[in-house]
């Protein structure tokens, strides 16, 4: 799926480019910093659902903090 989404997103970078709407350097320009972007979005997100601190107490308390929006 991946490899899909990405072709047609390089599709529509060529057409603008073939299509004198954009230099090549603006698409290649946005689309790396789309991919960074979107790629640190989703690991800092994956991070924090791990940053959920679980301690347990030696009397069977049970402590729990999550972060979240």
């Amino acid at each position: 799926m991946t490899v899909v989404l990405y072709g047609l997103a390089t599709t529509g970078g060529l057409q603008r480019i073939h299509a004198l709407q954009h230099w090549p350097s603006d698409v290649f320009l946005s689309a790396l910093s789309g991919t960074l972007i979107a790629r640190t979005v989703v690991r800092r997100h994956e991070e924090r659902a791990r940053t959920a601190v679980r301690v347990s107490a030696t009397d069977g308390v049970r402590l729990a903090v999550e972060f979240g929006f």
